[in-house]
């Protein structure tokens, strides 16, 4: 099992060790979780960077409340926050409540999930330049999940790469410019919208210029996807596509990837969808051969 006892052993032995990185699941927390002992450790080293990540599996009957700040008191000393300032941070994970400490910003978030009632930004030591730069001006991939009773963002997220939106309907422009910068996204997925009025998708469109991929449930035939779309996932999950409509839409599309129920309509889709590149088909009903 993974102690601090054993990194101690390590380290010390590593004389001219200067940068130190380690990634770690762990069953105990108690001793790793000590900043004062750490600070003790990286005093008697040369080391000038360190930067760590341990995942507590039994999370549960070591934290009660993730805002509970005492959680990372010790590693908020003049030592870690003005001599090194090297910061920390910690959050639960939504399916399995596994508990996630690492050092901010080298293992900052990259997939964010912003929902009513989660909390983010992550726990931290970090002071709110770092924060704020850290947790929503660096690169990420976002997915939304909008009710009523979501509280927007504490800060614009201003990098966000991919955006993956849920929900029963799709949110106006303007509430999702209030949450990411619509002008850096590459790729979209409102797969996960229940209803999609075809005057507010096209907004959305007008407003993501660098939009590259899109990935959707029902393909309408009213719908008119941008141009610089090069990229298309449709999760039709089996259900039957009108080939023509199809092809009419995703003229310019050179990478897909859809679910067929008949090889028929794989050869037409790949004969008439001249600027393809890449497909991959997911088969449904297909019948055997």
């Amino acid at each position: 099992m993974v102690s601090f006892d054993s990194f101690e052993q390590c380290v010390i032995k590593l004389q001219q060790l200067t940068h130190f990185k380690v990634v770690a699941r762990v069953k105990d927390m108690s001793d790793l979780m000590n900043g004062t002992r750490w600070e003790q450790l990286m005093l008697r080293t040369r080391i000038s960077k360190f930067n760590f990540r341990f995942k507590y599996n039994s999370s549960k009957s070591v934290i009660r409340n993730q805002d509970n700040n005492s959680l990372l008191d010790s590693f908020r000393s003049p030592f870690w926050l003005e001599q090194k300032r090297w910061f920390v941070a910690c959050h639960k994970e939504t399916l399995d409540s596994a508990l996630n400490v690492y050092s901010v910003p080298e293992f900052r978030p990259h997939h964010v999930f912003f929902y009513h009632n989660n909390s983010y930004p992550p726990l931290s030591t970090a002071p709110p330049r770092i924060e704020q730069q850290s947790f929503y001006n660096s690169n990420i991939d976002l997915v939304v999940k909008f009710s009523e009773s979501i509280t927007p963002p504490l800060y614009h997220f201003s990098q966000v790469d991919s955006l993956r939106l849920l929900g029963s309907t799709l949110p106006s422009v303007s509430i999702l410019m209030s949450y990411v910068d619509l002008h850096r996204i590459k790729k979209l997925d409102v797969s996960n919208i229940s209803t999609i009025l075809v005057g507010e998708l096209h907004s959305l469109f007008d407003h993501t210029p660098q939009l590259y991929h899109f990935t959707l449930k029902i393909l309408n035939p009213l719908f008119v996807l941008p141009r610089q779309l090069r990229s298309c996932k449709l999760e039709n999950n089996g259900q039957s596509i009108d080939v023509d409509q199809f092809c009419s839409i995703c003229s310019s599309i050179e990478h897909l990837d859809i679910t067929v129920e008949s090889k028929e309509i794989m050869i037409a889709l790949i004969d008439r969808l001249e600027h393809l590149e890449s497909i991959v088909f997911r088969l449904g009903n297909v019948a055997k051969a």
